[in-house]
């Protein structure tokens, strides 16, 4: 498995200006040929472009001694969540259920049954609305969940797997 999603740049990807300390950026995920790939832009060069390809985006202050302590807020990473719901992509799906753990971890969503369908077995889990989700079970091996863990602390500047937590 393949990902590209860093952590914060230090200049923006299309007219490569550095970002100095305080300087408002977007990050951007896009589905680069089936792969979530992370693009950080100038506001400027935001502004000029077509957001179709965008996938999710956020605007952070750069800070190049607290690149890991941007902070995202539960109704973000539960929209990221949402957004990749619909994704039929392996990558996405996965990057998903993992997602779903944290998102459990923090108890925005409440575990409810597992269902079987076929070969595959899903979550129920349901939000403080009372609505429910269906994650799908990959049956993640050790070395995959790592690189998903490391790929997501990275593309959301927060390590949901510390101790600190």
């Amino acid at each position: 498995m393949n990902w590209d999603i860093n952590t914060h740049t230090v200049s923006c990807c299309t007219c490569e200006s550095s970002f100095v300390e305080g300087t408002q950026f977007i990050s951007n995920i896009v589905d680069n040929d089936g792969e979530l790939e992370r693009r950080d832009y100038c506001i400027p060069c935001w502004e000029k472009l077509d957001k179709e390809e965008s996938f999710y985006f956020w605007k952070s202050l750069f800070s190049p001694e607290k690149k890991k302590k941007i902070f995202i807020d539960d109704d973000t990473l539960m929209d990221f969540f949402s957004r990749l719901m619909e994704e039929d992509n392996e990558n996405k799906q996965n990057f998903r259920y993992v997602l779903s753990l944290i998102l459990m971890r923090k108890k925005i969503l409440k575990f409810e049954d597992v269902c079987k369908e076929g070969d595959r077995e899903y979550m129920i889990m349901k939000d403080k609305e009372e609505r429910e989700y269906r994650v799908c079970d990959p049956h993640l091996n050790k070395e995959t969940l790592s690189e998903i863990k490391q790929q997501m602390s990275s593309i959301l500047h927060k390590d949901f797997f510390g101790q600190d937590e």
